[in-house]
Parts: C-alpha cells; sequence; structure tokens
C-alpha cells in the first residue's frame, strides 16, 4: 500500500466528495477514483458507497480511517526524527561521569544542554572509576566520560577541564574546619568513610595513596557504596569523607571541604569522546561540552 493512497483515502474521507479531495490534493479526480479502487482492491473491502449524489464511509470505511491517520503521523514523525537526526537536533547521548569528582562540571554541562538542545535525550549514569569510563567509551557502551585521572586511553578525544585537589569533607564543628588545609599526616586515627576499593583511578584509592605516602593506613570505619548516606554519617560525625574540588555541590551547609596536603593530590580532569563514533548529535553536544567548560574554567578563578 502505497503512502500517497493512504492521504487520499483520508482526504476522501473527509470532504466526502471526490472533486473537493482532488483539488485538496492538487490532482485530478480521475487519479483519486483510481487511488481509492487500488487501495480498497489492497484491502479487499470497500470503504465508501457513493452515488451521483453522495459519498460516505462504510463501516470498513469508517474503521480504517484513525489507523490510517495514526500511521502517516507516524510516517511524519519518523521522516522528523530522520531528519533531525542528521542535523544533529535529536538522538541519545549517554553520558559517564564520577559523582565525587565531576558532578560540579556536569551540573554545569546538564543545564547548557537542556536549553540548547531539548530535543536530545541523555542517559547519565555515575559511579564509574576513571578507567572504567574510558574502557566504555572506548567499546562504545559510553558516548561522552567525564573523568579526573590519568588518561589510559590514548586513542581517545578530550577536552581539558581544570585540575582538581583532593579534598577531605568535615562536619561543622570538628578541629579542621579552622583550617585553610588539612595535611595527610593529620589524618592518622581519624575515622572515615569510604566507598568501596575497586580497581582503577578514584577517590577511595587516591586517599589510600596519600595515606600511604604520610606513612599511616586510613582507619575506615566504615565502608558504604551509597554517597548519600555517606554524606550523612558525615554530617553527623561518624567519620571523615572524601571527594575532589569538583564535586562541592555534593556537601551541605553543615559541612566543610578542605584541599589535602602532603602529599598535594592534583587530579587532572577531562571529556573524552571516540572520534570513530562521531555524530551529528554528539557534535552538538561537543560544543556544548566546550562552553561549559569555559564557564567552568571562570569559577574556578
Amino acid at each position: 500500500m502505497e503512502i500517497r493512497w493512504m492521504q487520499t483515502f483520508i482526504a476522501v474521507a473527509e470532504e466526502l466528495h471526490f472533486g473537493h479531495a482532488a483539488e485538496r490534493l492538487h490532482i485530478a479526480q480521475p487519479a483519486v477514483s483510481q487511488q481509492i479502487q487500488n487501495i480498497e482492491a489492497d484491502l479487499g473491502v470497500q470503504l465508501f458507497r457513493r452515488d451521483k449524489r453522495s459519498v460516505e464511509l462504510t463501516p470498513a470505511g469508517q474503521a480504517f480511517l484513525e489507523p490510517c491517520r495514526k500511521a502517516l503521523e507516524s510516517i511524519d514523525a519518523a521522516s522528523t526524527i530522520a531528519r533531525n537526526s542528521a542535523s544533529g537536533e535529536t538522538g541519545l547521548v549517554r553520558i559517564g561521569f564520577s559523582a565525587w569528582l565531576t558532578s560540579d562540571y556536569l551540573t554545569i554541562l546538564t543545564s547548557l544542554l537542556s536549553q540548547k538542545h531539548p530535543g536530545i535525550t541523555y542517559k547519565i549514569g555515575s559511579s564509574q572509576t576513571a578507567d572504567a569510563m574510558q574502557h566504555d567509551v572506548r567499546d562504545s557502551k559510553l558516548d561522552i566520560a567525564v573523568f579526573a585521572g590519568p588518561i589510559i586511553e590514548s586513542s581517545l578525544e578530550t577536552i581539558s577541564l581544570p585540575s582538581q585537589r583532593l579534598g577531605v569533607v568535615v562536619p561543622k564543628g570538628h578541629k579542621f574546619e579552622k583550617l585553610k588545609e588539612v595535611p595527610f599526616p593529620s589524618l592518622k586515627d581519624q575515622p572515615m568513610i569510604a566507598l568501596p576499593m575497586v580497581p582503577g583511578f578514584n577517590v577511595r584509592n587516591a586517599v589510600y595513596e596519600g595515606c600511604k605516602s604520610a606513612g599511616f593506613a586510613p582507619r575506615i570505619e566504615m565502608e558504604i557504596s551509597d554517597g548519600l548516606s555517606v554524606n550523612l554519617l558525615n554530617i553527623n560525625g561518624i567519620g571523615l569523607s572524601f571527594l575532589g574540588s569538583g564535586a562541592q555541590n555534593f556537601i551541605t551547609n553543615s559541612q566543610r571541604f578542605r584541599p589535602l596536603t602532603e602529599p598535594v593530590v592534583d587530579m587532572p580532569t577531562h571529556v573524552a569522546w571516540k572520534s570513530a563514533n562521531l555524530t551529528p548529535t554528539l557534535a552538538r553536544v561537543l560544543e556544548v561540552c566546550k562552553e561549559a567548560a569555559k564557564i567552568y574554567k571562570k569559577n574556578e578563578l
């Protein structure tokens, strides 16, 4: 069944007049009659009762009208999606980020994306290590990764963001609150709340290495995989927690972020993607990533 036959059927059904339908479609009336005959032959049913005075839909014609309209609407929608995808106005972009390291940048990015490209859909996954995200971009499981840490997949394209400092989150009233910076040796014997240890670059491993360099093992009071619970326990004084300077929107008014020193842990930060996966949609998103990076850098000054 041809699309033009369906368009002709709808025109005749709405006009209930072959001549008026022909004028509406800008085709000759015999062509309208022929196309109706074609669609009736294709369906094996009569769609119209017609005589010299009137045209009316048969029960089969009435039953076919609404599905026919919906079918054409679906075809039009599919065509629009295809055209927009070619121009990058719609589509799906999968973004990975580390909640404890890059959430401040992601907040800026998602705000800009919603303003500039509301037709694009985003799937955002968090709580991944820098290594895992780079592997996922390499394997086309993610389109973009926003991470802090070393680049281990040299084949990926990147946008550089300002480096971050590893820091400690202290509850209000803690003795570290009055310090501008906290030396790693001061953490000795302090109870800590930590995320589970997993391979790759992440906050937990960076804290462990910093403590090791300072000559002691961290005192892990609790190990929790849920970031919200980590924050609540920190606020209630159960233990110190840790994050990067690029994730300070996680802390509340009852907490303070203090950079760590001795050693200072600076973390290079990037947006990464795979050039082979570049689509018009992803290209539009990357332009916004660059704009978000400029805003983020200004906010860091």
